[in-house]
């Protein structure tokens, strides 16, 4: 092993930065992924998408628990979201989700607890209650503006109250996690 100087001896400059790996069987969209990256975030943890080749969601969570350097993993499979942790058995997964609807809401109840494994926090088994939102564009075209208006760069609530919304469910996320934190 070649030393570099400066570089200290327990800091290898060739390995990726660590993440909680998660697998997708074949054929998913890649928006499952997103949705547990999005659970994983919001506590604070990355996240990065590994190929599969198995089926089997427990499987493909234990691969993805082996090859991250946190030593956690997720999968989603089927109906089946699993998250497995590196110490445990490779048949048995930290938590196993039978998905029945809003499947969106167990990959990111997923990827938060994978999340929450790291920085040792007590899992969530709730749903959260709230819907994703939609970020939709409050600006006019051009044509549409009048010489009053101001230019599209200034964002401006719409009379539906969308920004609103929006900020009032980020700031929920952002209070609950700095309340577990002790934080707030």
């Amino acid at each position: 092993m070649t030393e570099r100087i400066g570089t200290p001896k327990n800091v290898a400059t060739n390995e990726e930065r660590p993440a909680i790996h998660v697998g997708l069987a074949a054929g998913l969209d890649e928006v499952y992924f997103n949705w547990v990256a999005v659970g994983a975030e919001e506590e604070g943890v990355p996240c990065r998408q590994v190929t599969t080749r198995s089926s089997d969601p427990v499987a493909i969570a234990y691969d993805a628990a082996m090859s991250s350097r946190f030593g956690v993993g997720v999968a989603v499979a089927g109906d089946t979201v699993v998250v497995h942790e590196l110490h445990m058995p490779p048949e048995q997964p930290v938590i196993t989700l039978a998905v029945r609807e809003d499947f969106w809401r167990y990959c990111r109840l997923a990827g938060g607890n994978a999340a929450r494994l790291i920085i040792r926090l007590p899992l969530r088994f709730e749903l959260e209650e709230e819907p994703p939102l939609e970020v939709k564009s409050n600006h006019r075209p051009p044509a549409e503006q009048s010489p009053g208006n101001p230019s599209p760069a200034v964002s401006r609530p719409d009379s539906t109250g969308q920004d609103a919304e929006f900020v009032r469910a980020i700031t929920k996320i952002v209070a609950r996690v700095l309340y577990e934190r002790g934080m707030l």
